[in-house]
């Protein structure tokens, strides 16, 4: 005795049900066999040896026996980073003043002083230079910063 029709169909969509059932248990399976491993960060790199710079580690996707297998069986949108920002304080840092400038004075002395000295305002820049001669933050440079 063949089936109906409606027993065929019946059928075929059981079987299609099934089969796509199969796949999703796959997929979501693959979630708990594979998963990304990551090493530990490097040292922090900048091309001026300090300052602000980046970090690297290698991020790779294992099995559950932690042994790698391509990247394409993990979900890519849970990969971790592999690069991030970081900062190396500068070492050996020396204060480098600058020239001063001109003497300002508000109003010209009353009397005729000659002594050199400055009896107004004068400015000079001030900076923490490494041993590269690199103008860094005053964060290196120890002691009280001139005057």
């Amino acid at each position: 005795m063949s089936a109906s029709p409606i027993q065929q169909m019946w059928h075929l969509s059981l079987i299609l049900m099934l089969s796509s059932s199969s796949l999703a248990r796959s997929t979501d399976g693959n979630a708990e066999k594979y998963s990304w491993s990551k090493g530990t960060w490097g040292v922090c790199w900048s091309e001026e040896g300090c300052g602000p710079g980046i970090e690297e580690r290698t991020v790779w996707c294992a099995d559950v026996l932690a042994r790698t297998v391509p990247p394409e069986l993990c979900t890519p949108t849970q990969k971790p980073p592999d690069t991030r920002h970081c900062y190396t304080t500068c070492q050996g840092g020396t204060w480098q003043p600058g020239p001063w400038s001109s003497c300002q004075v508000e109003s010209p002395p009353s009397s005729g002083r000659s002594d050199g000295i400055c009896h107004g305002t004068q400015f000079r820049n001030v900076s923490c230079l490494t041993q590269m001669s690199d103008n860094v933050p005053p964060l290196p440079c120890s002691g009280p910063e001139p005057a």
